[in-house]
């Protein structure tokens, strides 16, 4: 198997992210990102549009992708 490939990112837009704990909406909530915070995606892990992801202050879930900007490709 493939090593799973990461890059750096960030919410963009001026609003507030969920964090779910699967890839829907419907999904549990588990936390929320604000403008500009800083991310770790894995970019083989988009699922219906979502991304896995990590904060820097260590919750991992998934965001929806058209809520992050990459900072640097994969």
């Amino acid at each position: 198997m493939d090593k799973e490939k990461y890059v750096k990112g960030c919410l963009n837009g001026k609003t507030v992210a969920i964090i779910h704990e699967l890839p829907s909406e419907q999904s549990k909530i588990i936390g929320y990102i604000g403008f500009m915070t800083d991310i770790v995606i894995c970019l083989d892990s988009e699922i219906n549009g979502f991304y896995k992801i990590k904060t820097n202050f260590g919750i991992s879930g998934y965001c929806d992708g058209r809520k992050i900007t990459f900072n640097e490709k994969g």
